[in-house]
């Protein structure tokens, strides 16, 4: 499920980070071994991949945990995010936030309902040269809330909110908060309240639309 969802993401043409895929069928010696699951690197190797970027130029965190640089631009990011609505402030998050690509990130993963998140599997870096914020979508295993975590009837918003404090409701620590408290934020905005919710709808009818999305899978 983890490479359709993401293969159904890439083709669509979205802007969104995700692992390219490929079945391969394995012969060894002439011997049939069965498919394997081609996968691209979903480390510091996918930055540089994809953009070019070498480690020593990379801010690049992990479930905030920095894996590489600081986190000085991401903090900045927060604090812009909780005055969203004053003067410059969202013009100069935008400076350090893809905010097209984080838009498409949390609509789809969203839409997916991957009840492994946003408690987990978040990543994100950025060129220190001048570069801004860009996430990964990855590991969606658990899309459609099938670890059941979600106990509020697949709403996905609902299971979202449970994440914006120091603990969740099972009393375990999360890890993520700043990052769900910066969409919270940015939601207070207009523009970005707006981006969104088109982003959604176009998750719904056009990116995963049942037809298309089918098509893909059975390929």
């Amino acid at each position: 499920m983890d490479p359709a969802l993401t293969t159904i993401i890439q083709r669509s043409g979205i802007d969104l980070d995700v692992q390219s895929y490929q079945p391969i069928i394995e012969y060894v010696n002439g011997e049939l071994r069965g498919v394997l699951n081609m996968r691209e690197p979903n480390n510091d190797d996918f930055a540089y991949a994809n953009w070019g970027y070498d480690d020593e130029e990379l801010d690049a965190f992990e479930n905030m945990v920095m894996k590489n640089g600081n986190d000085s631009v991401l903090n900045r990011i927060f604090e812009l995010a909780s005055k969203i609505n004053d003067a410059g402030a969202y013009d100069e998050l935008k400076t350090m936030l893809d905010i097209d690509e984080f838009t498409n990130y949390m609509a789809a993963t969203m839409f997916l309902d991957n009840d492994d998140w946003p408690n987990n599997n978040i990543k994100a870096y950025r060129s220190q040269h001048d570069g801004r914020y860009r996430f990964v979508s990855f590991d969606l295993d658990y899309a459609f809330a099938l670890r059941n975590f979600n106990k509020h009837n697949d709403d996905p918003f609902a299971y979202f909110l449970e994440f914006k404090s120091a603990n969740t409701v099972s009393g375990e620590g999360n890890y993520n908060k700043a990052i769900v408290n910066l969409l919270l934020n940015l939601m207070g905005h207009d523009e970005f309240r707006r981006r969104f919710i088109d982003t959604f709808c176009i998750m719904a009818g056009s990116v995963f639309e049942p037809n298309r999305a089918g098509k893909i899978v059975e390929s």
